[in-house]
């Protein structure tokens, strides 16, 4: 049976240009795709929790065996718990394992595990089974680390504000896909395409709800940004037009009262904190504030919303605060709200 065609041209899209994958892949027919799901299905093999790891997957694109056990398993002793479901998982095109560099995630202070993304199978599920209608998006980007880094702030932030839940506060996540902004012609490229869209919400029966949006843009690259055409003198532009459009109406951002989200940046090196700090400066035009962060920083804090370690960028300002790391900024007081939050 011919496969189906936007499954099929997805997959193949993915396979080519953005994972890795351990070895070619063929694409699933429908009725293999089906009768997978059937067998899932009626044997009762999928659990929540395998749930809750593919809707992480949709957002995160990749996940490694250690950050899943620290995200899901956290009970468990042992991150081997979390090998044996996710090899069985992918036994069922759930998942699909993809080339794991093992180097650059010790470089990057990353524990060296194996690495997976959605299968056929999971990519099916999330599509008809979870929320239907549902378009995957692609972006051409070969970054299995990239993506890996990505995931550790999600994970990194889960984990800081799961000690805050007796107090209220909550986290949600949205990828790439869900958290980028589209001009009038939906057609055409995004305006923005964060890396991460995190949610930050606080209140409870006795308090009202309030909600914190913050982009996460994560630069491992090596480019220059002292020129409007390099990659973040593009992003600057884009941050600035939606901030001068209609940005509201995007669905993740509808309830934040007409704030508009600060733009999280982590980055390596001090050399290049500072330049991309007066880059920044210098190309916006409007309103929009501006968190840097040293990768190598935040990975030494427990904490990356409560700990000083960012350098602030305020929008009536053309000097960055916090140059040196005495004077660096924290993005949250438990108690109170965050700069530039509602």
């Amino acid at each position: 049976m011919a496969v189906e065609t936007t499954l099929g041209e997805d997959y193949a899209h993915l396979a080519k240009e953005r994972i890795q994958l351990t070895e070619a892949t063929r694409i699933l027919s429908e009725a293999e795709i089906k009768a997978s799901v059937s067998t899932l299905t009626q044997k009762g093999i999928l659990t929540a929790r395998d749930e809750r790891l593919l809707e992480y997957l949709r957002e995160l694109y990749v996940l490694s065996v250690h950050q899943t056990w620290r995200l899901l398993w956290g009970n468990s002793k042992k991150s081997k718990t979390a090998y044996n479901r996710m090899h069985q998982l992918a036994k069922f095109h759930l998942l699909q394992a993809v080339r794991s560099p093992f180097n650059e995630m010790r470089t990057w202070g990353l524990a060296p595990s194996r690495v997976y993304s959605l299968g056929q199978v999971g990519r099916w599920w999330l599509k008809h089974e979870v929320a239907e209608g549902f378009r995957f998006r692609y972006f051409k980007r070969n970054q299995v680390l990239h993506d890996l880094l990505v995931s550790e702030l999600c994970l990194k932030m889960t984990e800081a504000v799961t000690g805050w839940q007796r107090r209220g506060w909550g986290l949600s996540w949205a990828g790439e896909r869900s958290a980028s902004h589209y001009g009038p012609n939906p057609n055409e490229a995004p305006l923005i395409a964060p890396d991460g869209l995190a949610r930050l919400t606080h209140g409870g029966l006795d308090t009202p709800l309030s909600s914190f949006a913050f982009f996460i843009e994560l630069d491992a690259s090596r480019q220059g940004h002292g020129r409007y055409r390099s990659e973040w003198g593009r992003k600057v532009v884009g941050y600035d037009q939606v901030y001068s459009s209609q940005w509201a109406n995007h669905p993740e951002l509808s309830d934040l009262n007409a704030v508009f989200p600060p733009v999280l940046v982590i980055t390596h090196g001090a050399h290049r904190i500072r330049n991309l700090a007066e880059s920044i400066a210098q190309k916006r035009k409007q309103a929009v504030i501006y968190y840097l962060s040293l990768w190598e920083d935040l990975c030494q804090q427990p904490d990356p919303f409560t700990s000083p370690c960012w350098i602030v960028i305020p929008p009536d300002s053309k000097s960055p605060l916090g140059l040196e790391p005495k004077d660096r900024q924290v993005l949250l007081r438990l108690g109170a709200e965050p700069k530039g939050g509602r």
